[in-house]
């Protein structure tokens, strides 16, 4: 670990005076950050994962002409960023919330609090109405939640008894529980865009837990597949399927990040990207990149050309320690454009649970420059920044881009929902 930490010091600091032109390529490794944008962040190096195919070296520079071949590509592209003010807010939670997750139409929200009560309500007011609500098992307790797309008709959690829960919306009855026999806490879950195929990861019941990816059919809730593809003792923190349905992505906690193909359930490629848990990871719209977001305050991307890959740092450091306490933070979101992620974050003087939220510039590794807002109850909106009050923490985020709007959970019981529109060239 020293040893990492000296190398990324070296990279970090001929980063800062190679810039934009590139590290030569004598110093690179196996995989390569590379170089450039606001302040020529530099490159942290990493080695392929025990078990995969050794990549390919790319020269920082073909590392980042390729960057701006794909920044140059994309379409459509965020131009601005227009954020607030507070549409909503949901205040009949007993406790702290745990959890909260914005519909696929963005007409509902669900969120879990501490009281293992689930609420489904709607932000169509400014005071947002609840639906249902019912109180899940009292054996478990949430660990994550996603909602089944394409219709906002079917949420699921995932408990710490190993079992997922599909509650459909329409009569708010548990439609059916998913158990992972032999394991216990569900910690990620995702769902592909057809919303035909759900996978979890969830730990073995041992003394060293196993992490095990499950393959779930939403239409019939049985299991399709299942496999064990990481070493014990590394847990699956983050899942993310890309567009084609054809790979998920998953974060762990050693800083790794691995790719899986769901028909015939196997590792195709896995490298080492964070010196930190991998708290949330997101493919691109083009699905061409992968954007990971680490306990080490980075977010980095990368690219495949071809059967290589490089890692494009991007200099968006932020504190994203206080994310191992609450799993509604272990979660990236990003716009249509790829162009802004919303990530919660503590105060410049604090490192404690964060109590903002801010839209960063994916392109020029900046906070984002928006419209100002005006304060409206207990959250408010300051530039890019979505500010709580009254002593109140960020808990949980998402953000459904497609209805313009972002959803914050904090620990006072309450849920905020905001309006955040990205405009495309």
């Amino acid at each position: 670990q020293q040893q990492q930490q000296q190398r990324l010091q070296q990279h970090q600091h001929k980063g800062g005076a190679a810039g934009a032109a590139g590290v030569p390529e004598t110093c690179l490794d196996s995989l390569v950050l590379g170089g450039g944008g606001s302040g020529g962040g530099g490159g942290v190096p990493t080695t392929p994962t025990a078990g995969s195919a050794a990549p390919i070296a790319v020269p920082a520079t073909a590392a980042a002409a390729a960057m701006a071949g794909r920044d140059e590509a994309a379409s459509p592209r965020g131009r601005g960023l227009e954020v607030g003010p507070l549409m909503a807010s949901y205040t009949e939670h007993a406790g702290a919330v745990l959890l909260c997750a914005i519909s696929p139409l963005g007409t509902l929200v669900a969120s879990v609090d501490t009281s293992n009560t689930l609420h489904v309500w709607s932000c169509a007011g400014s005071q947002g109405i609840r639906r249902h609500s019912m109180t899940l098992p009292e054996e478990s307790t949430a660990t994550c939640m996603t909602w089944v797309p394409p219709q906002d008709r079917c949420v699921a959690v995932g408990l710490s008894s190993g079992s997922v829960l599909f509650v459909d919306v329409r009569q708010f009855l548990p439609d059916q529980f998913v158990e992972v026999l032999g394991c216990r806490d569900v910690q990620a879950l995702a769902c592909d865009v057809t919303g035909r195929m759900l996978v979890c990861a969830a730990l073995t019941d041992a003394s060293e837990p196993v992490a095990t990816i499950v393959f779930i059919d939403t239409e019939t809730h049985s299991i399709s597949s299942l496999f064990q593809p990481i070493k014990p003792g590394v847990i699956v923190q983050s899942l993310a399927f890309n567009h084609s349905g054809s790979l998920v992505a998953g974060g762990c906690s050693d800083g790794s990040v691995h790719l899986f193909t769901p028909v015939e359930p196997r590792v195709a490629w896995s490298w080492s990207a964070h010196f930190g848990p991998v708290y949330g990871v997101k493919f691109t719209h083009d699905d061409k990149s992968l954007v990971s977001l680490g306990g080490d305050g980075l977010i980095l991307r990368c690219q495949q050309q071809q059967q290589d890959h490089a890692i494009i740092q991007l200099d968006v450091r932020i504190n994203t320690s206080p994310a191992a306490q609450w799993p509604g933070l272990r979660r990236l979101c990003v716009d249509e454009t790829d162009s802004f992620a919303l990530i919660p974050s503590a105060a410049p003087d604090e490192s404690a649970t964060p109590s903002t939220l801010g839209f960063w510039h994916l392109r020029s590794g900046s906070l984002a420059a928006a419209g100002a807002g005006q304060g409206v109850g207990a959250g408010g909106v300051r530039g890019a920044q979505i500010v709580c009050t009254q002593h109140a923490n960020i808990t949980s985020v998402d953000w459904c881009t497609a209805a313009k709007i972002c959803v914050c959970a904090t620990d006072a019981g309450a849920v905020h929902c905001y309006s955040a529109f990205v405009a495309t060239e």
